[in-house]
């Protein structure tokens, strides 16, 4: 046979698969179809009957496709009113019955609902884009926004420092504009930080890895040895949506970290507070509260309280400059407000979280407030 009819015949690799334009297309609609098909159909199997006190576990703080599953089943209570903020408003030191939105629904005893959508790790900047894209069922609701000014507190809290850093959440950050200087990703980690967030088969995608797989994709899930003789797939099917510990021994009042700052081992700090026109955590706070009320909230900010007793006197004055550049932002636009009292000094686990019995007092100081009663209407 003439060698140039061999290399006719061969002239593909007899093992390649090539698509033409109409199977490309009919791949694409089918992967299309599946992106949109393959969320609904796992939220129609995934058990999900969160309690009223219900917060994203800790170990699923990076899972934003579940909290937005949080918060739309939390919608379809009209009274329901939503807490949203760091692990100030998620509770750092405390169960989820030993929160603020906890001590409120004590209050109220069954006339609102008050739901926790806090998450644990976030900051000013990350709280941002969970809410622009993560939040879609929060429209035309009753929101209490948290506003926690512990990320001002230095340049490196800011995330205004030029040196890098590894932080919580950077999928949720901006990711070109504004720019952060701290921030050194990859341009194609960007991207895909990006994609995760606006792709809902994507953030469905991580959801599955975060709850199921150790938060590993499933080719790294098979290669360890605990997993190395499980079918992903029975594995996927077998589990179930991980929920917080009835025990945590990180958390509550018999753990050994909920414990009161002032125990004796520290003492005030100074803090090299950021300018309120350089903060890039206060600019991105601006931002997701006017993002809220273009959504149509009826959206009320607390403001702290910070723990004052653990700022040296030299850096208070600093501080409530700060504070007060943000409470005259808030009434120049019309903004409803609450700046609670400073709580005792045992009720603070550090700077900025309260403990069990500082989460109590808050609650049983605001709920009363003619104010939010009337906010509350």
């Amino acid at each position: 046979m003439p060698a140039s009819q061999l290399q006719d015949d061969f002239h593909y690799p007899p093992h390649a698969l090539r698509l033409g334009a109409r199977e490309l297309l009919l791949t694409g609609g089918l992967f299309v179809l599946f992106g949109f098909l393959a969320p609904g159909l796992w939220t129609g199997r995934e058990l999900f009957e969160p309690a009223a006190d219900y917060r994203v576990p800790y170990e699923l703080s990076n899972d934003y496709w579940l909290y937005e599953r949080h918060l739309r089943e939390a919608s379809k209570d009209e009274t329901a009113v939503l807490l949203i903020g760091d692990s100030v408003i998620w509770g750092e030191y405390v169960t989820r019955e030993g929160t603020l939105s906890h001590f409120l629904n004590e209050e109220a005893a069954g006339n609102q609902h008050f739901v926790n959508a806090g998450l644990n790790g976030l900051f000013p900047l990350a709280l941002e884009g969970l809410v622009e894209d993560f939040t879609h069922p929060v429209r035309r609701r009753k929101v209490i926004l948290h506003a926690n000014l512990l990320w001002m507190t230095s340049a490196e809290s800011d995330l205004s420092s030029t040196k890098e850093q590894v932080f919580n959440h950077q999928p949720l950050i901006p990711q070109f504009s504004p720019p952060i200087p701290c921030y050194r990703a990859p341009f194609e980690k960007r991207i895909s930080n990006l994609a995760n967030r606006n792709v809902s088969l994507f953030a469905f995608s991580k959801h599955l890895q975060n709850a199921y797989f150790d938060q590993l994709s499933i080719p790294d899930w098979t290669m360890e040895r605990a997993h190395a003789w499980q079918a992903p797939a029975r594995h996927l099917l077998a589990g179930h949506l991980p929920e917080e510990p009835h025990e945590d021994p990180d958390r509550g009042e018999t753990s050994s970290r909920h414990k009161s700052w002032s125990d004796g081992t520290r003492s005030p700090q100074s803090f090299p507070w950021v300018s309120p026109d350089e903060s890039l955590q206060l600019a991105a706070f601006k931002r997701l509260t006017t993002l809220l009320l273009h959504r149509d909230n009826e959206l009320l900010i607390i403001v702290g309280p910070l723990n004052e007793h653990m700022i040296a006197e030299g850096s208070l004055s600093a501080y409530r400059k700060l504070r007060s550049e943000l409470v005259n932002w808030l009434q120049e636009r019309g903004i409803l407000h609450y700046l609670p009292r400073v709580l005792p000094s045992e009720h603070y686990g550090d700077a900025s979280h309260p403990l069990t019995h500082g989460y109590r007092q808050l609650a049983h100081e605001i709920y009363p407030l003619p104010t939010f009663q009337k906010w509350l209407e």
